[in-house]
């Protein structure tokens, strides 16, 4: 049954005497139409309610009429505008995630990329990534897989390294393998004090630390100790 619900017969329209069945029927029209609303099967529009509570709706309400568009919404879940579309959520994830932005959408996520930190304080110390392998005779440094270098030397190594990015830097423990006597060369790029590469230790098994930080065009190497292990 379509709204809006028209009554047949009215006391304020009527020339003669309404017969107790039309009433009736009035009365029938009525409760189908407001039962109509109850179920779905009839709509309201246009309407202004004052007061009260609706507390049932057959449909959720969509955003454009000021609801979400769901029929729920999972407990301490963040919720994200969609448009006119439903409302999208993002759900807390492990303790101690955060909510992170890639430029288009969101997500609960621990790892923070390409993000400039402003003075922040560090409690408990901190970890830097490691990356530990085997030199064979070149090795190309990424400093994507960790800026604690920890390489074997298994054959006569030719190193290269990145772009070297002001402000970088990364350490690298260098090791002969059981062999020993492994030679390096180091890249272009790399400069020492005086101009003078460091002898690295030749002995097998023992490792040399080396410090390594970029002032955008060349990487500035320092000897941080030998001879260890």
């Amino acid at each position: 049954m379509a709204l809006p619900v028209t009554i047949p017969n009215t006391f304020a329209g009527a020339t003669s005497a309404i017969p107790l069945s039309q009433l009736d029927n009035n009365f029938t029209t009525v409760v189908n139409g407001i039962n109509g609303i109850g179920n779905g099967t009839n709509s309201l529009a246009n309407v202004s309610i004052t007061g009260g509570n609706i507390t049932t709706l057959t449909t959720a309400l969509t955003v454009p009429n000021g609801g979400t568009g769901l029929t729920t919404i999972t407990s301490n879940n963040v919720v994200l505008g969609n448009g006119t579309g439903s409302v999208q959520v993002v759900a807390p994830g492990t303790s101690g995630y955060m909510l992170v932005s890639n430029g288009t959408t969101w997500s609960s996520n621990n790892t923070i990329t390409s993000t400039i930190l402003s003075a922040p304080t560090i409690n408990d110390g901190y970890t830097e990534e490691t990356v530990t392998a085997n030199t064979s005779t070149a090795y190309t440094i990424s400093l994507s897989n960790g800026t604690f270098q920890i390489l074997t030397l298994t054959g006569n190594c030719s190193f290269t390294f990145p772009t070297a990015t002001a402000g970088q830097s990364f350490m690298m423990f260098l090791k002969q393998d059981a062999t020993g006597s492994r030679t390096v060369t180091w890249p272009a790029a790399v400069k020492w004090p005086s101009s003078t590469a460091p002898t690295i230790t030749a002995t097998a098994s023992k490792g040399d630390k080396f410090v390594f930080t970029a002032d955008g065009t060349n990487w500035l190497g320092s000897t941080a100790g030998q001879n260890y292990l």
